[in-house]
């Protein structure tokens, strides 16, 4: 199995963007290419917006065997997600009305994604005020990175335990 992660640049958000349709976007992005070229099925775990927390935490769900290979587009460093409640439920008005901005769910974690670009386009108050501190009074870009290389090293970690084939760049 070829399993990809990333950002939008790994989905294909850009051809959403220009009006492919789903199926479209699917067999023109680079994991539908790179999958047919190596012949292996596709799991294709990007997501817009997402962050480096999103891919290491899906990483280490994922049970590997020495004949997967994995794909990594690591993003922007100070984006992130937090865990929300069973009871959040308030949906955010943004630009465009970019539904996957709202509460995320996956692996049964629910969760709300973090950006400094989306904080002056949401209506939610509260993910709104939280996004200010973050990225304003509060950022630390030491912290990020610092918060950056441990993700890489747990991924590392169960890359090798696994066997299996790996590769990362960086999309930013």
């Amino acid at each position: 199995m070829l399993y990809t992660f990333g950002d939008s640049g790994t989905h294909g958000w850009d051809l959403v963007r220009e009006g492919y349709s789903e199926s479209e976007r699917k067999s023109l992005t680079w994991p539908s290419l790179l999958a047919r070229r190596l012949n292996q099925p596709l799991t294709d775990l990007s997501y817009p917006g997402a962050s480096n927390w999103r891919i290491a935490r899906q990483i280490q769900n994922l049970k590997l065997t020495e004949d997967d290979v994995v794909v990594i587009q690591w993003t922007n460093p100070i984006r992130f997600e937090f865990g929300v409640s069973d009871s959040y439920d308030y949906e955010s008005k943004i630009d465009n009305d970019y539904s996957q901005f709202d509460v995320i769910e996956d692996d049964g974690v629910r969760t709300k994604m973090m950006c400094s670009t989306l904080l002056y386009r949401t209506s939610d108050g509260p993910h709104k005020d939280f996004m200010s501190y973050a990225y304003n009074e509060m950022r630390n870009d030491e912290w990020y990175e610092e918060m950056f290389r441990i993700m890489m090293a747990s991924c590392l970690y169960h890359f090798e335990k696994s066997e299996c084939k790996f590769i990362m760049f960086d999309g930013w």
